[in-house]
This record gives C-alpha cells, structure tokens and sequence, in this order.
C-alpha cells in the first residue's frame, strides 16, 4: 500500500535514509570508542580512528561506497575541528601568531 508521499515507508526507504543511518551509526560507534578509549587511558582521536576502522570497509563493511566514505570523513574532520576549538585556549592561539 502507497502512503500519500509516494513510498511505502515499512518497506521502501529512499536513498536519503540509508546515508542517515550511516552518519548515525558512525556517531555512534564514534561515542562508544571514546569511551572506551578514554577508559584505557588513551585520547579521543585514537577512539574517532577506531571507530571508523571499526565499521569501515576492512571491519563490518557498513561504509562499502567510496562517496559516503568521503560525506563520513568530511563530518569527522568538522567534529575535530569543533572540538579542537572548544579545548583551545584564545591566548594559545595568540601565541602562534607572533
């Protein structure tokens, strides 16, 4: 049966959701690495790394096209650069430019 948006959504699901599912699942794998991580005593980039091996194309094989492998590390690189900014002190960075 046909729902008035055009697909059935308990059988039919567009391209759309299965990068969402992707992004969330990587933010999660991402979160349950650094816990871990941080647990063993080693840095949160380690537990970022691991996680992306970890449902990469060499682990579970969640991330198989090269295109979301790309749309997952440009959202990483944007959560380092966010964290980065928040654990930088402005004085630091002040130091750099003189």
């Amino acid at each position: 049966m046909q729902s008035v948006y055009g697909w059935d959504p308990w059988h039919e699901q567009p391209a759309e959701y299965s990068e969402l599912i992707n992004v969330v699942a990587l933010l999660g794998a991402a979160v349950v690495a650094i816990l871990l991580f941080r647990r063993l005593g080693l840095d949160s980039v380690l537990g970022h790394l691991g996680a992306g091996l970890a449902i990469g194309p060499f682990g579970l094989g969640l991330f198989d096209e090269p295109q979301a492998i790309l749309h997952a590390f440009e959202l990483d690189v944007l959560m380092f650069l966010f964290l980065f900014g928040l654990q930088t002190q402005p004085s630091h960075l002040w130091s750099f430019c003189k």
